[in-house]
C-alpha cells in the first residue's frame, strides 16, 4: 500500500510538473508571436509616418506584453527567455519613444528596468549570445539620451558586447544586424559608415533565413527590422 501511494504522487507529481510546462511553452508562443507581430507593425507604421513619430498604439501594446513576460518569468523563477523578452520589449519602447517624453532622462528610467531583467536572464543563463545582443542594444540606447557626452564611453561597449555574442554564436544575425544599424546611425566622424550598414543588413538578411533557433521559445527576431533597414538605405544601393 506504502508503495502503491509512493507511485501515485509521483505520477501525480509528473501529471503536475507537465501541464504546468505544457503552459509555461503555449504562454510563451502565443506571447511572443504576439511582440513579433506588434513590433513589425511598429516599423511599418514608422516607415509610413510624416512626422517621425511612433504610434503610441503600439508602444503601449508592446508594454503590455512586457508586463505579460514579467509575470511569466516571477512565476516561474528558473526561466530566462521571460526575462529576456521583457528586457527586449523595454529596450524597443525605450528606442522608440525618444521623440515622445517630455524628458530624455524618461529613456535612461526604462533602459534602467529592461538592464535589470537582462541581468536576471544572465543569471539564469550565462555566456548567452542573445542576452549579449540586448546589452549591445542597451549600450546604444543610452547614446541617445546624451549623443554628444555618451558616445565615448557607449559606442565601444556596444561594439564589444557584439563581438561577443558573434564569438558565442556566429550563426546568429542579431548581432550583424545591430552592427549594421550601429553604422548606419552613428555619425561618419565617429565611425558611421551608412553603405557599410546596407552590407550588414543584406548579411544579416542571409544569416536569418538559414538561422536555427534552439526551440520555439528561443528568439528569432529581426526579420521585419532587417526589412526596415533595408528599405531605409535604398537610396544608397540606387
Amino acid at each position: 500500500m506504502k508503495q502503491f501511494l509512493t507511485i501515485s504522487t509521483l505520477l501525480l507529481s509528473s501529471f503536475i510538473i507537465n501541464a504546468q510546462s505544457e503552459k509555461y511553452q503555449s504562454t510563451m508562443q502565443k506571447n511572443i508571436a504576439l511582440l513579433d507581430s506588434v513590433v513589425n507593425l511598429l516599423y511599418v507604421s514608422n516607415q509610413q509616418s510624416k512626422t517621425g513619430i511612433p504610434n503610441t498604439k503600439y508602444l503601449d501594446n508592446i508594454n503590455s506584453i512586457a508586463n505579460t513576460f514579467e509575470r511569466i518569468g516571477n512565476t516561474e523563477k528558473i526561466q530566462w527567455l521571460p526575462y529576456y523578452y521583457t528586457a527586449y520589449a523595454q529596450i524597443i519602447i525605450a528606442r522608440n519613444s525618444i521623440n515622445i517624453v517630455s524628458s530624455l532622462h524618461t529613456i535612461d528610467d526604462m533602459l534602467d528596468k529592461a538592464d535589470n531583467w537582462i541581468d536576471k536572464a544572465i543569471s539564469l543563463d550565462k555566456e548567452n549570445s542573445e542576452t549579449d545582443v540586448l546589452k549591445s542594444m542597451l549600450a546604444t540606447s543610452r547614446i541617445m539620451v546624451e549623443p554628444m557626452t555618451r558616445g565615448q564611453k557607449f559606442g565601444p561597449l556596444s561594439g564589444t558586447y557584439l563581438q561577443k555574442a558573434i564569438q558565442l554564436d556566429s550563426t546568429n544575425p542579431r548581432p550583424v544586424l545591430i552592427s549594421g544599424m550601429n553604422k548606419y546611425y552613428t555619425p561618419e566622424q565617429w565611425g558611421g559608415d551608412k553603405k557599410k550598414a546596407v552590407e550588414l543588413f543584406k548579411k544579416a538578411d542571409e544569416m536569418d533565413k538559414n538561422f536555427k533557433p534552439a526551440s520555439a521559445l528561443h528568439p528569432a527576431w529581426g526579420k521585419g527590422l532587417i526589412d526596415y533597414m533595408l528599405k531605409m538605405s535604398q537610396k544608397l544601393t540606387q
